[in-house]
Order: C-alpha cells, then structure tokens, then sequence
C-alpha cells in the first residue's frame, strides 16, 4: 500500500527545508512591503519597492545558491542517492526512541519500532518502505546523522539488488576499510553482506555520506551463489538489556563492573540461537526444517555432542580466519557479531561476515593467530585440526607478497575514489582526516604473518635409551612450540628413517595430543607427546644412533599431503551429525561387493548387488562402477561419494542404479575439485531426493562442486524435486535422456556447461531450470513439458539452438537480468505463451530474449514481455506489457 501524505500536516511538516526557507522569508518581504505602503505616501512608494526588490533578488540569489552547493555536494562525488520522505508522526517516533536511547547511551531496538515512510534511489520512482533506527551504542544517532534499518514494502521493488538494508555513517565501520575488506571476503568465496556508499536526503536536507549494508537475507545468498537456506546467530539483546540497566555506557561504571563482575551473566552459553527472516522461514516447511537442524548442530557442538568435522565446513572456516588475521579484522569473530549459513547441500554451517573493522586499533586486538588473544566459542572453532590445516594453507597464500600486490591492484582504484570523496566530505568540520588507505599496514601484517609461518624450530624434542621389562627401547619426548599443528613425517636415525611413529603413538595411548593422519603424526597445537620404540623395530638402523632428526613442519603449510580425520570418530556409519560419514573398514566391511582398487580408489564388483542401508565412501575416495553392475537400492537409501564417482557403462553392458521397491534417495557427489566424474551408458532411476535430519537435497542426483560429464545416460522415473541438480559445477551432457519426472528435470545453480543431443519428454515442472548459470543448448528436444521447456533466471546467460519444443505451458522464458538468444528453434503448442522475459525477483532486474529463426506453431500466445525487460522475435521488438508476475504465479501460468 503506498503511503500518501496527509492534507493535515501543517505546512511546515510537508516542506523540504529549503523550501521552508524560500516561503518563509518571501512572507515577511510581503509583510514589509504591505507596511511601508500603508505608512509611507504615494511618492516614497515607488523607492520603498525598489529596495524590496533587490533584496527580494539578493535573498533569492543568497538561497538558490544554498541550495547549488548543498546539491553539488552530492552530485559531484559521483554516489548513488538515496531520498528519504519520513512523514512527521514517523519522524516523531523516532525521535522519541533516540531520546530514550540517548538517555540509556544503548539503543534497544525490535520489529515493533519500524514506522512507514518512502524513498527515492537517484531519479526513481518512490518506493514504499518501513524504517527504524538501527545500532547498538548511541555513535550511531550522534548529531543529525543517525543510523537507520530499511526494509522495502512493495514486491516489486529493490535498490542494488536488496530489499533489506541498513544505512550509517562510515565512521562506524572504520571508513573505506570495511568496504575493501568485503571485495576481498566476496573475491574469496566467504559470505558477507554487500557493502556500498551513497548519499542520504531526509526530507530534503542532505545529510552527508553514508555507508549503506545488506541484510541477513536470501538475496545475500544467492548473489553469492549459496542455494536460499537459513541464516542463524546467538540472540545478543539480553546481553545489551543487562548493559543498559547496568549503565555500561559509561566507562567509569565499566571499569568497576569488570572489577566486581556481573550477577547476571549472558554469553554464547546462555544465548538463545535464533534466525534472521523467522517470519519468512514459518511459511516455509522446508526452511523451518533446516533451520531446526542448523540450531542443534550448533548447540551439539557448543555442548561437546558433536565433533566440529560434522558441524563446521572446515575449508570455508580456515579461510575464513585467515582473512581476519591478514586484515586485523577480529571485531568480526566476536559472539554477539557471529553469523551462520546452514548449507543445505554439505549439511555444514559456513560463517557470514559483517562488522569487522580491519584495522581498528580495538579490533586488531581480537584477531586469532597474532596475537592470538582471542577466547571462548570462536577459539573453539578455530582449535579444530582440520580449520587449522586450512587456515595456514590459506594463510600461505594470503599473506605473500604477489597476494597483497594483486589486491591493491584489483581494488586501489575504487578504493581511493571512495577514500578522495570521504576525506573531502570530512575535512569540512565534520570529524577531520579520516585514515590513510590500508595497503602499508596490510603489506607489513602480511609479513609478519608470514614469518610466523616459518619458525626457526617448531619442535622441540630429547631422547634416551631405556628397558622395560628387560626389553630395549628408545624414548622420545617431543613439544610442539606452535599454536597450530605440526606434522612430523618421519624420525630419522642417521642416514636411516623410521616412519611408524603413528603406530607407535597410538598403540602407546598418546592418541589426546596427536590427530589421526595418514602417512604422518601430526601433533596438536602445544602438545606433548612420548615415544617408546623397541629397539628390535629399529632393526638393521640400531648402529647409527650417533642422532636423531625430525622432518616437520606447520599442518596445512605449503608441503603438507595430510588430511586429518575425525578422532572421536565412532564407527556407527550413518547417524553422526547430519551428512553420514565412514572410514575404510567399516565402508568395506558393510559393502562386501566393495573393494579397495589401490589407496584412495574403490570399486564396485560386477553383477547385481542388493544396497542395504547407505553406500557411502570415505572422504577423499573415488569410487569406480564398472560395466554390467546393476546396485539396487533400498528405500530411503544413498550412494555418496566425496570425490570423483565414474559410471563405465558399455552399450552392452549398462550400468543401473535403482530401487528395491518404490523409490531411493540418490545420489550424491561432493567436492572432486577439478577432477571430473564421467558417466555413460547408465540408467538411474527411482530416485525421490533426501530429507534426513535437516540434511534436505531436492536433487534425485546432486553434484556439487564436482565437475560431471554424461553421455548416453538415461535419467527417470524420477519424485525428486530435480531429478539431477549440479551446483557450482561444470557440466557436459551428450545424448542423455531424461523422462517421467514429478517436477523439474535438470536444475542448474551457478554452473557452466553444455547440453547437445539430449531429450526430454513427460516432465513434470521444467525440462532446465538455471540460475546464475553460463549454458549452451544444441540439438535437443523437448516433449510433454508441465512447465516451462528452458526456465532461465538470476542473471544467467543461455544460448539454444537448432531444437523442438512440443507440448509445454512455456517453452523459454528468461527472467531477472537473464540473456537468452535462441536461433532455429521450433515451439509446437505452447498452452500459456511460447517465449516470455520478465521479472519474479526485483532484486536482480529486467530480463531479455533475443530470438531469431523461431517457428511457433498451435501456441496459445508468441511472446509475453513484461515492462523494462527486452523480448525480439524474428526481428520484431515485441511491446512490453503491464503484466502482474506475482499474481500470474499464484494462478500457476507462469508455474514454480
């Protein structure tokens, strides 16, 4: 509903101020000049006027001049623009919430403060919105600037591709820096809130420079290529309420607070784990079960329930700390600023950054490795073998010299515009010079995180000759110096090695300061460890004992092979944390028709094997399925494979993976890196998608970060949501046939690939479904479709050529930014329209269609363009229209 200003303001209330100016000033010249008519004769008259004249023209000059430079300050630094319109009893009860908050020095806030109002981004239309004020401690309502949290009313409208905002001053993010910091998070994979700078007007005054950040929402999702799932955090406001009734604004009553302590104690222990969106998330079953699943494995770890491998997703969580350590950011890794992703693909919580703070001197002091101050729940995750591992194989890479370089490369230049434009804004009174750029303290962090990389002696050990039992041994005592792991890969004796040092440890019960890793012994950070290996063990290298050497070095460095596993491990197979996980023994004990090939590479033994439970590999393995091997499935069941997963089918021999009875999970393919999976002459079928202890896949076959190759593959009967769903992946599909889905046939998210020779018939939703994808059509055909033949969506590009489309409800339809060309394309009975472009998310904005050489036949309509998105058919511009998107998806025209 749009907001209309009401007729009973008061006039004042309802004009910008300088327009304010301008009538109030032209009312008194009127009276004056009422005043000197009345009092002065006919013959002074006429000089009286001319007086009032030039003032009326000095005053017009004085005030059109105002407005020139305050305009200018704006137009001239080349940001965006934001206008506020906040109506008076709006601007009252914000007023009335700083005034309390002022009182209180802390600013505690809720849904129930958001008031109506609009705003204007540049030169658009308005737009309908609810704002409140936004911040913790009062720096951000100081003067007339003040922070605000906005959020978007109408569907149909966004700003920068978000809905959901919050704008401040850029002094309380420490300036330019924060913005560098999350290109850098964002260029790295790591999740954070989009970041820019604008200017504000409120209600016609221009109120400087502002920073203006995303929320917590799904647009931050997938703009960074994360399929929609749950955000989560431990719920801080009863730590700011015992704050505010303690008065620790006030540094003299913080002190003695310390001094004393806190009768009322709240900490991650204590906090409740709530999510961002929860209104949005109850209408949403699956989103309601994610976020069930996300809040106890965060609770399982915090209580000791679960080991963090099953929680945490360790590579995105050591690069995660690497960047705070390079860039002095540890505001971020505080608890009440900790933000989780509940990845539903990986069933893994990965971190989402804001407020960091890169080198402000306070934060500085809270980063993790240097130096390595911090405490409680974050070191927790920090402590894991596995997040350490990848955060110094990050680290190495990070803080180089080529690293940095190539940072202030990409960025500098936008940086020092942003830098030029806030030091000009600030140097006219406001606060005074604001901080230089960041790439000298950066370059110095750098090396000297370098250095602490490559210590002179990360190990410190002694031996000595000892009997036991009568028996000879050799005893080694060993202290790992560092703060972070150290693999030790093998214990020299002379010119001689000895490389059971695992075995030895383990069989000694040393196993609480070591990790379990193959070849090597890796040592936990400030460990201690002692060795007793038999003389007789050392056989033939007995005589050159004259010293000892270790090869070691840093876990995770540069040279290390390892991969640690799971200590605590319990070897139950499938009921640990939520995506199941094995070792060797137990998957080739539970799989007697599974055998290892050589280390790292299983196999599958022809003929037809009856899966009872799941087949799972374990993490890093391949797994081979060669021809002629039919695998069937009980209900519910999985095949999961972390790495590559090759189906070696012959056009005699096929490879056929289905149900027992109705129906099985799937399959599931996780991160291979590069290495790619490669299918032909395979059926799969009977698949229906997983849904297991908030671990939900909506793909009969998922693939993610797993480039995957088909070729004369069948795929159907499929119930999944998405028969085959690739993710961050590439792919090729050659001749592969899908049919008989309940719903979607091939979903795309963020991937690349190509498609040729492939048919599709009897599908369910959409035959392709892409978002954020780069995709080539060839030579494919399509029948029977229930939706849309090619759904392109979230700024993805696609090209199809030289195909049929034959009973579908749409045969292409690009949407939100997409480009789609199509050229030699044939579109037999389209029910609802043949081609279409238009908008379903205002985040992402107008879609295009350029369709050359179509032939559209027994179709309802050709095309369907909505206003602002571009559709050509033949070579014709066809007219935009009016069209309500949301309601034709409510009807089921334009389908899922």
């Amino acid at each position: 509903m749009k907001i209309k200003s009401s007729s009973k303001l008061k006039l004042r209330e309802r004009l910008p101020n300088t327009t304010w100016k301008i009538v109030l000033i032209l009312g008194v010249l009127i009276l004056v000049f009422c005043l000197g008519y009345i009092s002065h004769p006919a013959w002074k008259f006429k000089k009286s006027w001319e007086n009032i004249k030039k003032t009326l023209i000095k005053t017009d000059q004085v005030v059109m001049e105002e407005l020139r430079q305050e305009m200018g300050l704006y137009h001239a630094n080349g940001l965006a623009t934001i206008f506020l319109d906040i109506p008076f009893d709006s601007l009252l009860s914000i007023e009335e919430k700083r005034t309390e908050a002022l009182i209180s020095e802390i600013l505690l806030t809720s849904d129930d403060d958001f008031v109506p109002a609009s705003m204007r981004f540049n030169g658009g239309d308005p737009i309908n919105i609810k704002i409140r004020l936004k911040g913790d401690w009062t720096d951000h309502l100081v003067g007339d600037k003040w922070s605000f949290r906005i959020h978007i009313e109408d569907n149909d409208q966004a700003i920068l591709g978000m809905k959901r905002f919050s704008i401040q001053a850029p002094e309380t993010r420490n300036y330019e820096k924060e913005w560098v910091f999350h290109q850098n998070l964002i260029q790295e994979g790591i999740l954070t809130t989009r970041y820019y700078f604008v200017n504000v007007v409120q209600n016609g005054k221009y109120n400087g420079i502002y920073a203006l950040e995303e929320s917590f929402t799904e647009d931050l999702l997938e703009s960074q290529e994360r399929r929609e799932g749950v955000i989560i955090r431990f719920n801080e406001d009863l730590l700011w309420k015992n704050w505010e009734n303690l008065g620790m604004a006030d540094s003299e009553i913080e002190e003695l607070a310390q001094q004393i302590g806190m009768f009322w104690m709240t900490d991650v222990d204590t906090s409740e784990v709530t999510a961002f969106r929860a209104n949005h998330i109850s209408r949403d079953e699956l989103l309601e079960s994610e976020l069930l699943t996300a809040v106890e494995l965060l609770y399982s770890f915090n209580e000791g329930l679960l080991a963090g491998e099953e929680v945490f997703d360790q590579e995105y969580w050591g690069k995660y700390f690497a960047l705070i350590d390079l860039w002095g950011a540890g505001h971020a890794t505080s608890w009440i600023n900790l933000r989780f992703y509940y990845n539903p693909i990986t069933g893994l919580l990965e971190p989402v950054v804001f407020d960091a703070l890169p080198f402000e001197p306070s934060a500085v002091k809270e980063t993790l490795a240097f130096p390595f101050s911090s405490q409680g729940f974050i070191q927790k995750i920090f402590a894991l073998p596995g997040v350490q591992k990848e955060y110094v194989n990050h680290l190495e890479r990070f803080s180089s010299t080529g690293y940095v370089n190539q940072l202030e490369g990409k960025y500098n230049d936008e940086l020092n515009h942003f830098h030029q434009v806030l030091s000009g804004y600030f140097e006219q009174g406001l606060i005074g010079n604001i901080p230089p750029l960041p790439w000298d303290d950066l370059k110095q962090r750098a090396s000297l995180l370098r250095k602490n990389l490559r210590p002179p002696q990360p190990i410190q050990g002694n031996f000595s000759a000892i009997q036991i039992d009568g028996k000879d041994y050799i005893k080694l005592e060993l202290s790992n110096l560092m703060v972070l792991p150290v693999e030790i890969n093998e214990l020299s004796f002379g010119e001689e090695t000895y490389t059971r040092l695992k075995e030895w440890c383990q069989e000694k019960n040393c196993q609480k300061n070591i990790i379990l890793s193959e070849p090597a012994l890796v040592m936990k950070a400030n460990s201690n460890i002692t060795l007793e290996i038999p003389l007789e063990e050392l056989g033939a290298i007995t005589q050159s004992m004259d010293y000892i050497t270790l090869q070691a070095h840093i876990s995770g460095g540069s040279f290390t092979t390892i991969n640690p596993l799971n200590s605590n491990y319990v070897p139950q197979g499938v009921n640990l944390g939520v995506k199941p996980r094995v070792n060797l023994d137990f998957a080739l004990e539970t799989h007697p028709y599974l055998f290892q090939m050589e280390p790292g590479h299983l196999s599958i033994q022809p003929g037809s094997w009856q899966v009872n439970g799941d087949l799972i590999l374990p993490e890093g393995a391949d797994l081979v399925i060669p021809a002629g091997t039919t695998l069937l499935f009980e209900p519910g069941a999985i095949l999961l494979v972390n790495g590559v997963l090759d189906l070696e089918g012959t056009e005699d021999d096929l490879i056929r993976l289905a149900a027992q009875e109705d129906f099985w999970s799937g399959v599931v393919a996780l991160n291979s890196g590069t290495n790619e999976s490669t299918w032909t002459h395979a059926v799969i079928q009977d698949t229906n998608g997983i849904n297991r202890n908030g671990w939900i896949l909506t793909g009969g076959i998922t693939f993610y970060k797993s480039p995957l190759i088909l070729n004369q593959v069948e795929i159907g009967p499929s119930s999944a949501e998405d028969a085959i769903n690739v993710i961050q992946s590439e792919f090729s599909f050659s001749e592969v046939q899908f049919y008989q889905t309940e719903s979607d046939a091939f979903d795309g998210d963020f991937t690349q690939g190509i498609i040729q020779d492939c048919i599709f018939n009897d599908i369910g939703g959409d035959a392709l479904d892409f978002s954020g994808s780069t995709v080539q059509v060839d030579r494919t055909k399509f029948k029977n479709i229930g939706d849309k033949a090619v759904s392109v969506g979230e700024q993805s590009m696609l090209s199809i050529k030289n195909s049929t489309i034959e009973e579908t409800n749409i045969g292409i339809a690009s949407k939100d930014l997409s480009e789609v060309s199509a050229d030699s394309v044939i579109i037999d009975g389209a029910r609802f329209t043949a081609l279409a472009a238009y908008i379903k998310k205002p985040q992402y904005g107008p879609a295009s269609l350029n369709a050359n050489d179509i032939e559209i036949l027994n179709s309802e309509s050709p095309a369907l363009c909505q206003i602002d998105s571009t559709l050509i058919l033949n070579g014709s511009v066809i007219p935009e229209e009016n069209i309500d998107v949301e309601s034709l998806y409510e009807q089921g025209f334009l389908g899922n």
